[in-house]
């Protein structure tokens, strides 16, 4: 079975993520991220969603500087 987590912009997402996978007990198989979710997530991210295009360049930057994959 594959396995995919979509994760929304929240103060808790770093928490959510990892209660996610204890209740998986394993990783993902992939990770969608949105907007303030996708600069905020610290672990590798394939696929990045948004109604909002003008700002990724600003959210690529944050994740760069913050030496997020």
């Amino acid at each position: 079975m594959r396995t995919a987590i979509v994760l929304g912009g929240a103060a808790s997402l770093q928490d959510d993520m990892a209660r996610a996978l204890a209740l998986l007990g394993r990783p993902f198989d992939t990770v969608l991220a949105t907007n303030h979710a996708a600069r905020d997530f610290d672990g590798p991210l394939p696929h990045f969603v948004t109604m909002h295009p003008e700002q990724m360049p600003q959210w690529l930057r944050a994740r760069a500087k913050a030496g997020f994959p």
